[in-house]
């Protein structure tokens, strides 16, 4: 279920993405900070999932291709 939720939240953030500007100019959300602060907790929780995400793979493709 933790996948599916950071999946679901990659996906929201991607679709903020195009008010980036106005957020900040009216609520002062700022998407490059929430950008970084996910990826890095994402790069140590579910490295598979993100991987994933990034090169299209699915996340089975990407831990078969890990050293056992």
């Amino acid at each position: 279920m933790g996948d599916q939720k950071m999946k679901i939240g990659f996906c929201v953030i991607e679709a903020a993405s195009d008010y980036r500007e106005q957020l900040l100019a009216d609520h002062q959300i700022d998407l490059d900070r929430i950008d970084a602060l996910i990826g890095a907790r994402a790069a140590t929780r579910c490295p598979s999932t993100l991987l994933a995400l990034a090169g299209g793979e699915s996340e089975a493709e990407v831990k078969s291709r890990r050293p056992h």
